[in-house]
């Protein structure tokens, strides 16, 4: 009778068996394919992350030869406001006095070696960094007044002289990876700032007066060169 017949089950642990590793092949199909995306993608961070901080060391080596730039016009300007200390009255005076004095002196230096460099700023700062032929450094031409790519002074600076400092506009930094070929570019501008000075009265006394320890007029005499230089409107390209 139809009712009594068995049913044939052989095979169907087999077909379950090819299923079954069917669904684990495509599994670890897509986990090794995800693995390989994200190996990828962090292989990609990592090139881009070494090539911007290998190309930000052109600009570095900039800032630390501006840094010995405004160290040498700070001592000059100190020692040109401290003659004349007490004529001038207030701590603003004497404050807005140094800052003045700091950018001309600053401007003196910078004028001193343009003389040798063809009254060029984009040789100037060339020479701020060791030569290597993986970085390319160039000046936005926005700031080339007459267009003759000289860069001069009168184009490239900004004197601010209520705060301090004077910013250098426009420098490219390009850095090549000589392997990968892959090209990074910093733009930024870079204000070289005098170095904050205490002017007031209280700040002048010596350690031989009444209650001025040694360190107290140590720190007095001390100033923060590392923060002469910064970055302002910076960028990548």
């Amino acid at each position: 009778m139809l009712f009594g017949k068995k049913l044939d089950n052989r095979g169907s642990a087999l077909l379950i068996v090819i299923l079954v590793v069917g669904f684990l092949t495509i599994l670890a199909t897509t986990l090794l394919y995800i693995s390989g995306m994200n190996f990828q993608i962090k292989q990609a961070d990592y090139q881009n992350k070494k090539n911007f901080y290998t190309g930000e060391t052109g600009l570095e080596q900039i800032r630390a030869s501006l840094m010995k730039d405004a160290s040498e016009a700070a001592a000059k300007a100190y020692n040109n406001v401290s003659m004349r200390f007490v004529s001038m009255g207030t701590k603003d005076g004497r404050q807005m006095e140094y800052y003045t004095e700091f950018a001309n002196e600053l401007q003196e230096i910078w004028d001193a070696k343009l003389a040798t460099q063809g009254n060029n700023w984009k040789n100037l700062l060339s020479d701020y960094y060791v030569p290597n032929p993986d970085y390319t450094l160039t000046l936005d031409s926005g700031y080339d007044g007459n267009g003759d790519g000289v860069f001069e002074s009168s184009e490239l600076l900004n004197l601010n002289v209520a705060e301090g400092y004077i910013r250098i506009r426009g420098l490219k930094m390009m850095y090549i990876d000589p392997d990968t070929k892959r090209a990074t570019i910093i733009a930024t501008d870079l204000d070289v700032c005098a170095p904050e000075i205490d002017w007031s009265a209280e700040g002048t006394r010596i350690t031989l007066e009444t209650d001025v320890t040694a360190e107290m007029a140590a720190a007095r005499t001390t100033v923060d060169v590392s923060k002469c230089v910064r970055y302002a409107n910076w960028k990548k390209e």
